[in-house]
């Protein structure tokens, strides 16, 4: 979504970011629903969990408005191509 904000839609790098986390919030809500109605989320791993989530994501929203445009895409390609590496070497 990040790239897709910046390149089409002209966003800022941290607007791009930002947005993906909203969007992430909506669609992870609406999908524990489903999960929820079939009784299939425990309740207290999933509190242990968001704990730590809400601590990062609240740092991590701190941190990166510091941080410059520039390194911020710098390191999201950099993440992205970490991961496209692990996908395409560990099976």
């Amino acid at each position: 979504m990040v790239p897709g904000l910046v390149l089409w839609l002209g966003a800022s790098q941290h607007r791009a970011h930002a947005t993906s986390m909203a969007a992430i919030v909506a669609s992870a809500s609406a999908a524990v629903v489903p999960f929820a109605s079939r009784s299939e989320i425990d309740w207290g791993t999933a509190g242990f969990i968001a704990i730590g989530a809400i601590a990062g994501a609240y740092l991590g929203a701190k941190a990166i408005g510091r941080i410059p445009a520039v390194w911020l895409a710098r390191a999201f390609v950099l993440l992205t191509l970490v991961a496209a590496v692990r996908l395409a070497v560990v099976t």
